[in-house]
């Protein structure tokens, strides 16, 4: 990304006209369906979870049938928290229980991540890459 005017620019030889679908708060009432026509269009997208959703048996075999459809699955905090209004230990601690969470679920670690209300913190950056949060 160009921040100088927030423009993307292509990688290398990769096509400037790709555009990258994500799905924040799944799995949520639609997650199911979007990912099920997504698969049917061969779209390929991201799923970003939050882990109040997965307080539940039925949410979690949504997840997983989302997942065995070829979605990745994405990191979104525990609770949908600001991170800016957590201490340093209660950010890793919802960035954390959700990883081990989904893992339990799915059988791998999500890779990506993204802060609720985009309000990433230095802190959290630094301390997955630490911790090696990631799989």
């Amino acid at each position: 990304m160009d921040k100088e005017n927030w423009s993307f620019k292509p990688i290398g030889d990769a096509n400037p006209k790709v555009v990258l679908l994500t799905f924040d708060d799944a799995p949520d009432k639609y997650s199911l369906a979007i990912a099920q026509t997504l698969k049917r269009l061969e779209v390929p997208a991201i799923f970003f979870v939050n882990g109040h959703f997965l307080e539940n048996d039925e949410n979690k075999a949504v997840l997983k049938e989302i997942h065995e459809m070829g979605f990745p699955i994405g990191n979104h905090t525990y609770s949908h928290v600001n991170l800016k209004e957590l201490n340093e230990k209660e950010q890793e601690r919802e960035i954390v229980k959700l990883n081990n969470l989904v893992e339990g679920i799915i059988g791998v670690r999500p890779k990506y991540f993204r802060a609720p209300f985009g309000s990433n913190t230095e802190h959290s950056k630094k301390s997955l890459r630490k911790k090696k949060c990631w799989s």
